[in-house]
């Protein structure tokens, strides 16, 4: 019998050992393997090097847009995931009907790339007309939500009346809204502009400039009745009125001739006492927050931007006195951030919550995060989702990318009729030789949607979908059109 065989049984025994030893082998051949690949390396069966991937993720609105990676198309389409060698790319998106979107990135070893905002606007844009003016209307707002399109049609007369449009229900007629006569002093003598709406996106603040001063109103969407003339219920004449808190109950008084800032409430008719004094110009968030400008015991030529929070009052920066001083913040994954600046000087510095250090430690004023350069700055701002921080200036832009910790520094080719505004959360709108303007944060894929007569381009609808704009077409009417976003196959049959 075999298992009596001392030869056989060696040989038996040769032959397990071999088997476990392959086995082995095989196993930590495979852990091996599997362990690199899940920090990011992979082997080239062709050269027999072992290269460090990244990942990187591609969406697109809308989806289904083809994949180029340096000029290479891939088997996959927006919604991807792909495991790529570390190295520079050009990412190419294309969809029929549709401008191609691209970007150079860099993906280094063991990272994550996200390309998941690319928004590709169409060729040959659909353009319907939502309303036909006699003139050019004398305001158009939108609300926080986008829910809403704010019109005052022409002409201005005593009594305010406003078309409201419901942007996610185009086929259903506008609204129409009467106002109370008496609301607004001399209202065909001078024109309104939006001052800022509530967090409840049915109440409007706007102000009505007749050349020597304004007076502020605010607007109720749904019930008209109730909007209130707070010149008038406080008995005040203000230079500047913000809600606090976005709150539309709520507000801040400000008197730039005595400099002060003071609250109010629609619960009572007579504001609080001074809250702060010797201020130059302010911002405010939240329901305590106040970044302000004051020359109060400052060097000649100089002013101090301060934060104010609860009757206290500490220093951010000390800048040049200047017509502009650049004030906004914003709160981003649980942290609070300020930019801070002044149209004389060239240096915009980002805090990261400077509160937590300048009330715990006992410092002259808050230490920058870091700071962005620009020339002549006039503008600072937060995009719609708080994730970049962009500046504007004559020679250009400066953007800051929370996220990722990028800095951006670009012009742009086309002329511009005015500043940019945050179209969403990635993107710019403004207008270019009477067309509107579209142009991701970092500068990249300028692009020419459709006509318009606003400075700041034209309103976005909640989808992402539709561009509202007022355009003329003949010189004198003015049509407030729809420009649809989509195109080819996703358009509605």
């Amino acid at each position: 019998m075999d298992f009596l065989d001392p030869r056989k049984r060696r040989a038996r025994r040769i032959r397990l050992l071999i088997s476990y030893f392959v086995m082995s082998a095989a196993v930590l051949v495979g852990t091996t393997v599997l362990v690199y690949s899940a920090y990011g390396y992979s082997f080239n069966t062709k050269s027999g090097d072992i290269t460090q991937n990244g990942l990187l993720f591609v969406d697109s609105k809308p989806s289904g847009a083809q994949i180029y990676l340096n000029g290479k198309l891939l088997n996959q389409a927006s919604g991807a995931r792909l495991n790529l060698p570390n190295g520079s790319y050009n990412l190419r998106l294309a969809k029929a009907g549709y401008n191609d979107w691209q970007r150079p990135f860099v993906l280094k070893p063991h990272s994550i790339v996200r390309f998941v905002y690319p928004l590709l606007l169409p060729k040959t844009p659909v353009v319907s007309s939502l309303q036909v003016y006699g003139a050019p209307p004398g305001l158009i707002s939108q609300s926080p939500d986008h829910h809403w399109l704010v019109v005052q049609p022409p002409p201005a007369s005593a009594a305010l009346s406003l078309d409201i449009y419901d942007a996610t229900a185009l086929d259903q007629p506008k609204q129409v809204l009467g106002f109370p006569t008496g609301l607004f002093t001399n209202l065909a003598g001078g024109g309104l502009r939006e001052v800022e709406w509530s967090s409840d996106n049915r109440h409007l603040l706007v102000a009505h400039d007749t050349g020597r001063s304004s007076e502020f109103v605010l607007l109720d969407r749904i019930s008209p009745a109730d909007s209130v003339n707070l010149n008038d219920f406080f008995g005040v004449a203000p230079s500047q009125v913000a809600l606090r808190d976005k709150k539309f109950n709520q507000f801040y008084l400000f008197d730039q001739t005595a400099q002060t800032i003071r609250t109010a409430n629609l619960n009572d008719r007579s504001p609080g006492g001074v809250l702060i004094s010797h201020a130059l110009s302010f911002k405010s968030y939240g329901p305590d927050l106040i970044t302000y400008a004051t020359d109060r015991n400052e060097p000649a030529g100089k002013t101090m931007i301060k934060l104010a929070n609860r009757g206290k009052s500490y220093n951010l920066m000390e800048v040049a006195r200047a017509p502009v001083y650049l004030m906004d913040a914003a709160q981003f994954q649980g942290h609070w951030y300020y930019a801070i600046g002044s149209s004389a000087q060239s240096r915009l510095n980002i805090y990261k919550d400077p509160l937590n250090n300048l009330a715990n430690q006992a410092i002259a004023r808050a230490v920058p995060l870091l700071y962005l350069e620009l020339a002549s700055p006039q503008s600072v701002s937060f995009s719609t989702n708080d994730r970049f921080i962009g500046a504007q200036g004559a020679a250009g832009f400066a953007t800051y990318d929370i996220e990722t910790d990028s800095k951006y520094s670009y012009s742009l080719q086309l002329p511009l009729s005015g500043p940019l505004s945050w179209l969403d959360g990635h993107r710019y709108v403004g207008l270019s030789q009477g067309n509107i303007l579209v142009v991701d944060y970092d500068g990249t894929n300028p692009q020419l949607v459709g006509a318009s007569l606003l400075n700041t381009g034209g309103y976005l609808d909640p989808g992402s979908s539709h561009l509202f704009a007022p355009t003329s077409r003949d010189g004198s009417t003015v049509e407030l059109q729809s420009i649809d976003l989509r195109a080819g196959p996703d358009l509605p049959h």
